[in-house]
């Protein structure tokens, strides 16, 4: 995962600084607390909070300073974006899943010691193709519950497939419908426009993995525990349906946000050119801080999860984007 297509780590309750202090790090290398103070003009202490929130999330480690540094500060090192965010989402996840683990427990002892008729564990390495599979036989309807993206089941290498079935059952006619927690990626389509992704909604709180194809079979995982159910059994998929449309009813479409002001537009013309936040600081003359919170602020305005799915969204939605400029003097 690069740094362009990882969630604000607001999205995980951390600060908005921290999440500037950790792209920095992960950009620029490793530094020492003055050095990361200096290039992102910040107060040291504040940047001393920053880096102590970060290391309790296990996204920062502390390293040993250069030999040439004699000063004797702390050094820092990013841990790699994909460890962390995985990390990041089980933690935030782990008490949300807990609260329906008992009762996916109870199924899933059943169908290990006494399987019942329409309901069966898929082994790990089988659940990708299955999930493949049941999307390219969708004809009606495809329901589908996700919490975030490294953490379902679905195999991160299928996305380009899966978006692309899902974009041919929706030409066969098939209506797809998506909840996906605020703040996760999107999991069944990497299209950006709402036309290309069907109808999508952002709930504060979304029980667990869960795909449902024309009413028939169900996916479903609470991904506390690395168990994936296949649930053909009418009466099951009818209750795992309720529970669909209970998030959908109580989920909201994602806010399309205000138009760009001329200093956002050259904030995304430069994203879509792949500009970290402090390369484009130096050319728009503010501080990296001020590029971060107003990419932050249009993230959570458009409800993009990533600054490369931002650039995406705004540069295919706004028309005319033009392409960067130096602002005036």
């Amino acid at each position: 995962m690069g740094l362009e297509n990882l969630p604000s780590l607001t999205r995980f309750g951390l600060p908005l600084d921290a999440d500037l202090v950790y792209r920095t790090l992960s950009a620029d290398g490793q530094a020492s607390t003055p050095t990361l103070a200096c290039r992102l003009g910040m107060d040291r202490d504040l940047v001393t909070a920053e880096l102590a929130a970060l290391e309790n999330n296990g996204l920062v480690v502390q390293i040993n300073p250069p030999a040439l540094d004699r000063n004797n500060h702390p050094w820092w090192a990013a841990v790699v974006a994909d460890k962390a965010i995985v990390a990041l989402h089980r933690r935030r996840f782990h008490n949300r899943a807990a609260r329906i683990d008992p009762t996916l427990k109870t199924i899933e002892a059943a169908a290990a010691t006494n399987p019942l008729a329409g309901i069966r564990i898929l082994p790990l390495e089988t659940v990708s193709a299955r999930h493949l599979a049941l999307l390219g036989s969708a004809r009606h309807d495809i329901m589908h519950l996700c919490p975030a993206f490294t953490a379902s089941p679905v195999n991160v290498e299928a996305s380009r497939r899966t978006a692309a079935l899902v974009a041919q059952a929706r030409q066969r006619g098939a209506r797809f419908r998506d909840v996906s927690l605020v703040g996760a990626p999107e999991a069944l389509s990497s299209a950006s426009s709402p036309n290309e992704r069907g109808d999508q909604r952002q709930a504060a709180d979304v029980a667990g993995f869960l795909t449902i194809i024309d009413h028939r079979t169900a996916l479903v995982s609470s991904l506390v525990r690395p168990v994936v159910l296949e649930v053909d059994e009418p009466t099951l998929v009818a209750g795992l349906h309720h529970l669909f449309e209970h998030h959908w009813n109580a989920a909201a479409p994602p806010d399309p946000g205000p138009d760009l002001t001329p200093r956002q537009q050259n904030i995304i013309a430069l994203l879509a050119q792949g500009h970290t936040d402090t390369v484009i600081a130096e050319r728009l003359h503010v501080s990296a801080r001020t590029i971060a919170y107003d990419i932050h602020a249009l993230m959570e305005a458009h409800g993009a999860t990533s600054r490369f799915q931002l650039a995406t969204i705004l540069t295919k939605t706004e028309a005319g984007l033009p392409p960067p400029q130096e602002p005036q003097s």
